[in-house]
């Protein structure tokens, strides 16, 4: 079934969408049901190409290492801290693959991104008729669009940028925006269907008018 919520998007050129992405601009905002233009159906089905790419070599890239600058702001900080470099490896504990850091713990983004888990497995699972926004639970819903700000994620050469957003319901029909994510996914070797570059935006627990952050850029 179709939601209805309060718009707030800015319609830019080229047939696209272009969100307002200044900082917290976004969050906690209510949003409406609006169809797929074309552009983002054959960048999205790109990106899970490059996935699908990817997935068939990871099993022999197991203890590969990978390093991403990486920063990270909780509610009370004003802006992220200066980025450190963190070196990861491929590991497959389970049934998935995750990036782990040389300590055991988990990078903090851990998901490897594969058609199977991570923010694309939905979309790429049907994106013959996949809808924007796409229920996650009875209380949730996901919307993503492929025309992003160059302030959030500047595509550059064989990368495509999508933002993810993640809501949860008010009352009834309404979803409020929570957590917004800027994923860059690379499209050709080196590193097919790897993110180089993912940022979230979450208000989590934080009080109204902040949010936690977090930016890894991979080296």
């Amino acid at each position: 079934m179709k939601v209805l919520f309060l718009s707030l998007l800015v319609l830019a050129g080229c047939g696209g969408q272009v969100i307002q992405e200044n900082e917290a601009e976004g969050i906690e905002t209510l949003r409406t049901y609006e169809p797929l233009v074309p552009s983002d159906i054959s960048t999205v089905k790109k990106i899970c190409d490059a996935l699908s790419h990817k997935g068939e070599r990871l099993s022999s890239q197991i203890n590969m290492p990978l390093t991403f600058s990486y920063a990270q702001k909780d509610c009370a900080e004003v802006e992220l801290p200066a980025a450190k470099d963190v070196r990861v490896t491929i590991q497959k504990p389970g049934a998935f693959y995750v990036f782990r850091k040389a300590d055991g713990e988990l990078f903090p983004f851990p998901d490897v991104e594969t058609l199977d888990e991570g923010a694309m497995k939905t979309i790429c699972a049907d994106l013959d008729r996949i809808t924007t926004p796409f229920q996650t639970s009875p209380t949730s819903a996901r919307w993503f669009t492929t025309a992003t700000s160059s302030a959030n994620c500047r595509a550059q050469g064989e990368e495509v940028c999508i933002l993810i957003e993640s809501g949860s319901v008010v009352t009834g029909t309404s979803y409020k925006i929570h957590t917004r994510e800027w994923i860059k996914f690379r499209l050709t070797d080196p590193k097919r269907g790897f993110f180089t570059e993912r940022v979230l935006r979450s208000s989590g627990s934080c009080e109204k008018g902040s949010y936690i952050q977090k930016r890894a850029v991979l080296r």
